[in-house]
């Protein structure tokens, strides 16, 4: 080793003491435990490979390949819940690390169903360690395994706890199945953070099949997934366990890739806890940064801008001034009026004219004719001087009256005068001036010449002017006071202010407090501020001390007391001979179909032509043609890439569905028989309508805007935007919708809303490529096979995690209408949130039907090694289905790689599809069938219990006959007016109580598992920035929240509805038998129809949650501080809480509004419902008593009623 490797050695061994040193000043507990592994890992001069990957992708049996050992448990089942480390030691060992208790040592390596059995319990053991002799593992080389993923939740877990600063390079293993997995997607994402080297495998490559699609397709689409999502491996591999010899297989690369890779260990291992210690430092300013965030942003919010300073100088240096505001208005007033005085023009030409009258007028000796009188003259003398006044009034009120009234209340209003008293008063303000000051004004002695009147009318003018000042200032004083009072105000909001600025510059001062406190621990932390104030030897020493009393405290066990114990954990709960063999007791008759069609078909010709026969002869007519053209709907649905397409194509024979690892099904796709107007082998596409695009195209993110007015508007904008801005994180399958919604809108634009002919061997495009398949509504496929022949139509629907919210809608039609349903589900895979909400919905609804008609598939069953292995896996879906509330499921492990394999080459391969299809052929043929040929007979015996009725009142004498005629004729009103007058009151109030029971029990589920939902919402992987940024990530993790609420409620409204009808139907066979037992009717043997199974219409469920007011949230929201106090402090406790205190009353509120919906909407079916059944039932009472009156009728052949009634009782017998 170089000196300068010494010296790189020995400085990292310098900053390791001293971070540690200063990490435990600092109370940083977390981190400074992670020092001290980091510590543990350079001197002890260890290299970790870590591996990752999706729940049963392969990635303990990778493990065990590669270290050349089968150590780990590998199951097709969930086996893993904790850390397990593997290293090659001369001397065996176990240790178990509890995380409550203290760990346990034990001499040997376990034995594996005792590992098998720690492994799982992840809620008591954190992990497991174990050391053995492994040839292909050098020393010093520990191999970690973290838990398998299947949720984000798990995903984030294995970030955050499986000591992932001590790995040195990371393994992610994806089952080929499953590359496109958001799960897989986003923990890589997450991991690329961490700026850790990992390595992609995509393990399980021998499920490939080329003739489905090329090797080279299948990895340019793995490579353009990853692309999207921004994921950049080291390296990707293609590997294979089970087919070594795999023309694809990369395991030999993986091989010498990991030799190389410890051959660097050295190298690699220091650059890790180099790297490792920097992220730990910089990671723990950051949380230092963000645990002052709220209260920077706190206090950045009460400093106000910078001109704020300046402006308070100002009113600082007005308030030294001294100078009133009632002073300043006054001068103000004084100035405005001299401006109007100023540009007053009062003496036009006309009114010196009137002045000069005026003062001849008021000469001595004034005369205007030879003959005046003294009263004529004096009337003269008023008449011009009115003259005068007036013109001059009139031109005052144009020149100063409206211009000292606009410029007062302009100046009044200037110093915040309201009162509209006041307003008013200077609104009204009037110009008075008296006529008398016409002569006061008057120089006495005068002569009238032109230049007096200039200067008389100047003088009139001036006198005026001050009248005017003298008014208004009279009218000034009442304002003066309401100036007054906003001087008083205006020096106190400047007092405010400048206290407001003494305030700020402290806020400012604690800023900067702030910002020196976090600067000086950045440099604290940095390389020139780790000082040689630490003894480094004395904190090495104290590491040392820690990791010894660490050791010291480990106990020694003896491993075989475990291992005595542990021969009775293994897993007990396989499948029992008797569950296996399970019967479905079906309503089936012993007669057979073709059979029974003869026999309706005979019955109906011997008594059509029978009076009162009428109604009996068409509904076993009706019941005969639904028997001959039998038809059932089966709907397909399935876990993402449970092989659903695979398993179809398996019962069909043949390749009908396109096969793709890639998830395909993103339309309905129907498989039926041909007709005449589609022969075997077309496929009809339709279109989706522009309409329903637009729909598509917002629905595909909550921050797409909805204003687009038409669909080429909208893919324009697609065209133009960065996507990614508009998805929430997570959200990559939308994203991926709407890149090729917008590929290939110019290809299929002349097609939309259309119906499309193609070929079988055209469709695949419109199947299998997104680009077109986004455009396509349903697929219709016209194929001839055994399974479409038996009159089955196979609709394949979207995968329970379609991102389409219509699809949910769909799905329920289907769970109601359907006459069975095929769950698929695959052999290694667990069930994803999605897949558990359909199930828990299928298991609400179960015993609704009549009929158990829902099927399980566990495909893929080759994959099992054994026997013993395929009952674990069976005995774990049933385990799963049970919590679902699905009891006692039809479960059946299938091959259907295998089956095709059977049923086109003829292979035996024991692929479990025909016990599948035995099964399926019998539930249809007979407890379907067995249904409808039941319902004949009954209205078959019907019919011979009618014609017995009728051959023994035939029988009777004349005088007999007599005297029925008029009981009958009685009985017969009494009958129809007794189902006239039957109640159903009884039963309304039943479906209004049923129906508020239910929905209180939605409200009851809804918030007994709300801490789930939290959970999966509010977690580490959502929630990760502190201050601002987190709190918009709360109300992010909100929105998630309650679309999961909206989905559940929607599910657990749909199972109401089902229930609620399947209640209605049995009010309704209750309320039939109740009128049949009366007493009238048992007398005459009166029958109806043996079932009432009217289609009662499902309202759709408008049930919607974004319309939730936000602010009671963000200020729940608002007592966010950082990640650390939120999910190390418990702070999220508190949050949850709060929000269900919040939502509940919520909930409660759009349930009621549900439950007044359903309740009108059901009980005016029900009314509709009671007055055709009641119309039906007089329609049997009326056809029977005219057949009864018919037989008292001399017209009657009672041998030929005789024969018949013979011929009946031969057919109905079985």
């Amino acid at each position: 080793m170089t000196m300068t490797n010494i010296s790189k050695q020995q400085n990292l061994l310098s900053k390791l003491a001293r971070s540690y040193e200063k990490l435990d000043q600092y109370e940083d507990q977390q981190r400074k435990h992670k020092i001290l592994d980091l510590y543990k890992k350079f001197m002890n001069k260890e290299m970790t490979i870590g591996f990752s990957g999706h729940f049963s992708a392969g990635k303990s049996s990778m493990i065990n390949e590669v270290i050349g050992d089968r150590i780990l448990p590998a199951s097709p089942i969930p086996t893993s819940a904790n850390l397990v480390k593997i290293k090659n030691t001369q001397k065996p060992y176990t240790r178990v690390f509890f995380r409550e208790d203290a760990p346990v040592h034990y001499e040997s390596v376990l034995d594996m169903d005792i590992i098998h059995s720690l492994c799982r319990d992840g809620d008591a053991i954190k992990g497991i360690e174990i050391g053995k002799p492994l040839l292909h593992l050098p020393e010093d080389v520990w191999i970690l395994d973290t838990p398998g993923i299947d949720s984000s939740d798990e995903a984030d877990r294995v970030i955050t706890e499986s000591s992932i600063h001590t790995v040195d390079v990371l393994f992610y293993v994806m089952d080929y199945n499953h590359v496109q997995s958001e799960v897989n997607l986003s923990f890589l994402k997450d991991l690329q953070k961490q700026e850790k080297p990992f390595y992609i495998m995509v393990n399980q490559i021998d499920k490939h099949e080329e003739k489905e699609l090329t090797f080279t397709s299948f990895k340019d689409s793995v490579h353009q997934v990853l692309e999207q999502w921004g994921i950049k491996p080291e390296q990707l591999y293609f590997t294979s366990l089970h087919e070594k010899n795999h023309s694809y297989n990369q395991l030999s690369e993986v091989e010498h890739l990991l030799e190389d890779l410890t051959h660097k260990k050295d190298s690699l291992m220091e650059e890790t806890v180099q790297h490792a210690l920097t992220s730990l430092l910089n990671s723990h300013v950051e949380d230092y940064k963000q645990a002052y965030q709220d209260e920077l942003n706190q206090l950045a919010e009460q400093l106000e801008a910078d001109e704020l300073l300046s402006d308070l100088e100002q009113k600082q240096a007005e308030i030294k001034e001294g100078t009133s505001l009632v002073e300043e208005a006054e001068i103000q007033l004084k100035q405005g009026m001299d401006e109007i005085f100023k540009n007053a023009y009062l003496m036009p030409y006309e009114n010196r004219e009137k002045a000069r009258l005026f003062l001849e007028s008021m000469q001595p000796g004034f005369k205007t004719g030879l003959f005046m009188t003294k009263k004529k003259t004096a009337e003269e003398k008023d008449k011009r001087q009115n003259s005068f006044y007036e013109a001059l009034m009139e031109v005052s009120a144009v020149q100063l009256e409206t211009h000292i009234r606009d410029m007062a209340v302009k100046l009044a209003k200037k110093y915040q005068v309201t009162d509209e008293q006041i307003l008013q008063d200077i609104q009204n303000f009037n110009l008075t001036y008296e006529p008398e000051r016409l002569k006061k004004v008057m120089k006495s002695g005068a002569e009238v010449t032109g230049n007096y009147v200039l200067v008389y009318t100047n003088d009139v003018s001036n006198d005026l002017k001050n009248s005017a000042k003298e008014q208004i200032k009279h009218l000034w004083e009442k304002v003066n006071p309401h100036i007054d009072e906003y001087e008083k105000f205006i020096v106190k909001e400047k007092e405010e202010d400048l206290e407001k600025l003494k305030q700020q510059e402290q806020i400012k001062e604690q800023i900067d407090h702030i910002h020196t406190l976090i600067e000086w621990r950045e440099k604290e932390l940095d390389d020139e501020g780790m000082t040689d104030d630490i003894d480094i030897e004395s904190s090495l020493q104290h590491m040392e001390k820690l990791l010894a009393a660490f050791e010291n405290n480990i106990q020694t066990a003896v491993a075989s007391a475990l291992e005595s114990a542990g021969k009775t954990i293994k897993h007990e709960e396989t499948l029992s001979s008797s569950e296996k063999q399970m019967t479905h007791y079906s309503p089936s008759s012993s007669v057979p179909v073709d059979d029974m069609i003869d026999r309706m078909e005979r019955s109906i010709r011997i008594i059509k032509d029978l009076k009162g026969f009428k109604t009996i002869a068409a509904d076993l007519s009706q019941k005969r043609e639904r028997l001959i053209n039998r038809h059932f709907t089966v709907a397909l649905f399935g876990a993402f890439s449970a092989g659903k397409s695979s398993f179809a194509n398996a019962l069909l024979g043949d390749d009908v569905l396109p096969v793709s690892p890639n998830p395909t099904t993103a339309t309905i796709n129907k498989i039926r028989p041909s007709d005449r107007e589609n022969e075997h082998g077309t496929v009809r596409i339709q279109l989706k309508s522009e309409k329903r695009i637009l729909e598509d195209i917002i629905q595909a993110g909550n921050r797409i805007p909805d204003s687009f007015g038409t669909l080429e508007e909208a893919i324009s904008w697609l065209a133009h935007e960065d996507l990614s801005e508009y998805i929430s994180e997570g959200e990559h399958k939308s994203l991926s919708f709407l890149h090729a919604m917008q590929k290939g809108y110019h290809k299929l634009k002349n097609q939309l809303n259309h119906s499309l002919s193609i070929k079988l061997e055209d469709a695949h495009v419109y199947v299998a490529e997104e680009q077109y398949a986004c455009f396509v509504e349903s697929v219709e496929f016209y194929y001839d096979c055994p399974f479409t022949m038996n009159g089955v139509t196979l609709v394949d629907t979207p995968g329970a995690d379609s991102i389409n919210a219509r699809h949910t809608e769909v799905a329920f039609e289907y769970i109601k209408d359907s006459d069975a349903i095929l769950f698929v589900t695959y052999y290694n895979h667990a069930f994803s949130r999605a897949d558990q909400e359909f199930l828990t919905q299928l298991g609400q609804v179960k015993d609704v039907f009549a009929l158990d008609k829902m099927f399980f598939v566990i495909n893929a069953k080759d994959l099992a090694k054994n026997e013993e292995e395929l009952e674990l896996v069976q005995s774990y879906v049933k385990d799963n289905l049970t919590a679902f509330g699905i009891r006692h499921p039809r479960m059946f492990p299938v091959s259907s790689k295998w089956a095709l394999k059977e049923k086109k080459e003829n292979e035996v391969k024991e692929s479990g599809l025909k016990e599948f299809e035995k099964a399926f052929t019998s539930f249809i043929q007979d407890e379907l069938t067995g249904i409808m040929v039941n319902s004949g007979l009954h209205d078959m015996k019907r019919a011979v219990s009618t014609l017995e009725e009728y051959r023994k009142r035939a029988s009777m004498n004349a005088e007999e006959k007599q005297q029925r005629k008029a009981l009958y004729n009685n009985d017969w009103s009494s009958m129809l007016e007794l189902i006239n007058q039957q109640s159903d009151l009884r039963y309304q109030q039943s479906i209004r109580q049923e129906l508020e029971e239910l929905i209180y029990y939605i409200h009851q589920r809804i918030f007994l598992n709300f801490s789930d939902l939290f959970k999966e919402t509010f977690n580490p992987a959502t929630i990760k920035s502190n201050g601002r940024r987190g709190k918009a990530e709360l109300e992010m993790a909100f929105h998630q929240l309650i679309a999961l609420l909206e989905g559940k409620l929607i599910r657990e409204v749909q199972a109401t509805e089902l229930r609620v009808e399947a209640f209605m139907k049995k009010q309704l066979e209750q309320l039939k038998a109740d009128v049949q037992n009366n007493d009238l009717l048992k007398e005459y043997q009166v029958t109806f129809q043996n079932e009432i199974a009217p289609d009662f219409i499902s309202p759709k469920v408008d049930l919607h949650l974004d319309d939730i007011e936000l602010e009671p949230f963000r200020k729940i929201f608002s007592s966010f501080k950082n990640t650390k106090a939120f999910f190390e402090q418990n702070e999220k406790e508190a949050i949850k809480e709060k929000l269900e205190k919040t939502l509940k009353p919520l909930i409660k509120e759009h349930l009621t509004e549900e439950r007044h919906i359903l309740v009108q909407n059901y009980l005016e079916q029900w009314e509709k419902e009671i007055d055709q059944v009641k119309q039906s039932w007089k329609e049997n009472v009326d056809q029977y008593f005219e057949g009864l009156l018919y037989s008292l009728t001399d017209h009657v052949n009672i041998r030929d009623l005789r024969d018949k009634y013979q011929q009946m009782e031969n057919l109905v017998s079985v």
